[in-house]
């Protein structure tokens, strides 16, 4: 499996302040991977035209231009565009397809609360289908982005998509001069399904021997990942998503995760995990999608 490396990351962005704090989000993994970055404002495109339709258009792609001017300076590895498309999320989506990206970022809704990730109509249709991770910056964002990477987290559980995400966690953390942790949870309730557990089996063992079981695997992770870099393991407690969400608030400055296991092949499909911390970490969120052969 290819190692990952990031050479171009994609932004939306339409004036608003969860767009906002996603440029910021963009402007900085962009800043420490060295990747170049798009940043692209959506104009609709109406089809069939309707009488004036293509003015319209046209009126809507110069005042994006003018937008785009006022709030991102271009430079040699920062550029910007203006894309026509039936919605946001399908025309980011199509970008990232041509331009071949490497993460497109976005913000949040703006419904969600101040300092949590929630994703709005446009993450959420590319977190069901990207060609390639997407990253989500939580409300307000842009007022501390100034933070940097200090610490970069990755959800584990032992599967390819975790090991994957975890890739992903290490080359932007080794970028970023980050320390690393990788976070796994031991979910008592959930082993074997509490109800069917056959007659005769002593529950607390089982549970035991699950939780050595995943220490064993966080451990092996942890122990895989080269010299260079500070990394520490924890395994949690209690519900996958309150257990993640919580140490997300504890220091650390981005959060990776897989995607389910029975998804499209690179393409971001949440899960239970997942779709939870998009929802409700307090740091910024990289979805990966599902690996090749």
């Amino acid at each position: 499996m290819a190692e990952p490396s990031y050479n171009k990351l994609i932004a939306g962005y339409d004036g608003s302040d969860h767009a906002a704090d996603g440029l910021a989000l963009a402007e900085l993994l962009s800043e420490v991977t060295g990747a170049e970055l798009l940043v692209v404002a959506i104009v609709p495109h109406e089809f069939p035209y309707a009488p004036g339709t293509p003015e319209r258009e046209q009126v809507l792609r110069s005042h994006a231009e003018d937008m785009l001017v006022d709030a991102v300076p271009e430079s040699d590895r920062v550029h910007t565009g203006v894309v026509a498309a039936r919605s946001a999320a399908q025309g980011l989506h199509d970008l990232a397809e041509s331009e071949q990206a490497d993460v497109v970022v976005v913000g949040s809704s703006h419904r969600g609360p101040v300092g949590r990730v929630l994703a709005g109509s446009v993450a959420e249709r590319l977190l069901h289908g990207a060609p390639c991770p997407v990253a989500v910056a939580p409300a307000g964002y842009r007022e501390r982005s100034d933070i940097g990477l200090r610490v970069v987290a990755c959800a584990f559980d032992g599967s390819d998509e975790a090991r994957l995400a975890v890739q992903h966690a290490e080359y932007v953390a080794r970028r970023a001069g980050a320390d690393l942790r990788l976070l796994a949870v031991h979910e008592p309730e959930l082993i074997f399904g509490i109800d069917q557990i056959p007659g005769g089996y002593d529950r607390v063992e089982l549970r035991r021997l699950e939780r050595r079981g995943l220490m064993r695997e966080l451990e092996a992770a942890a122990a895989a990942i080269g010299p260079g870099i500070e990394v520490r393991h924890d395994l949690l407690e209690g519900s996958a998503v309150e257990a993640l969400a919580a140490a997300a608030g504890d220091g650390v400055d981005l959060v990776t995760v897989g995607s389910r296991a029975y998804g499209p092949v690179r393409r971001v499909l949440l899960g239970g995990v997942s779709s939870g911390l998009v929802r409700s970490s307090p740091a910024p969120v990289l979805v990966v999608p599902r690996g090749g052969d």
